[in-house]
């Protein structure tokens, strides 16, 4: 068993202003994370991929308008 946090970052434009702060810091964050070959994700879907891995308990914590932090742990 264990546990698992992830960080992400995720910005939902239907719910912000796309040209505020917390945007252009995203697109920022989306730029450098392709370039790496890291794909976007919400929290969500990286609930539902640490849940198809084995993991329960999954929950989002939010620590920014634009940052979370998902945790989950395996039995």
């Amino acid at each position: 068993g264990g546990t698992v946090g992830a960080p992400c970052r995720w910005f939902d434009a239907a719910d912000d202003d796309p040209t505020g702060l917390p945007a252009r810091a995203y697109a920022l964050f989306r730029v450098r994370a392709q370039a790496s070959g890291v794909p976007e994700r919400s929290p969500e879907q990286v609930e539902a991929e640490l849940r198809s891995a084995g993991f329960v308990d999954t929950r989002t914590l939010s620590s920014g308008p634009t940052q979370f932090f998902v945790v989950a742990t395996r039995p």
